[in-house]
Order: C-alpha cells, then structure tokens, then sequence
C-alpha cells in the first residue's frame, strides 16, 4: 500500500481517486507522520462495512475458541 501526507494527497487527489477507482491500489494518509486516513476502492470499503460494521463504531471482538 502506497503512503501519502495529507499535503500530498491535497495535491494529488485525483491521481488517489483514480488509482482506487481503475486500479483497486488503495493509498495510506499520514497526518504529522502518523497514520490518520485511508482511500481504498469503494468495494473494498463496503465489504469491511459489511464485516466489521461502520466507521466510528465499536469494532466487533473476534470469537472465542
């Protein structure tokens, strides 16, 4: 997975949409060198929704064996 910084990835969003939306690379967004943000291709977005539910929500704990 490609990282940008959010000055980066203001400059160059197009290039990001178009490489998620024709080419399915999604890119890492860094804040102050730190992980903040993701583009990733709308299916690979939905599917997590599907999975783990929706952005900003508690994450599901995994089942116990």
């Amino acid at each position: 997975m490609d990282s940008k910084t959010a000055d980066e990835a203001r400059t160059n969003w197009a290039d990001l949409i178009g490489a998620a939306r024709y080419k399915g690379e999604a890119t890492e967004i860094t804040w102050r060198g730190k992980p903040c943000a993701a583009v990733v291709p709308i299916d690979w977005f939905k599917r997590a929704v599907e999975l783990l539910g929706e952005p900003g929500t508690e994450l599901p704990q995994p089942a116990a064996e």
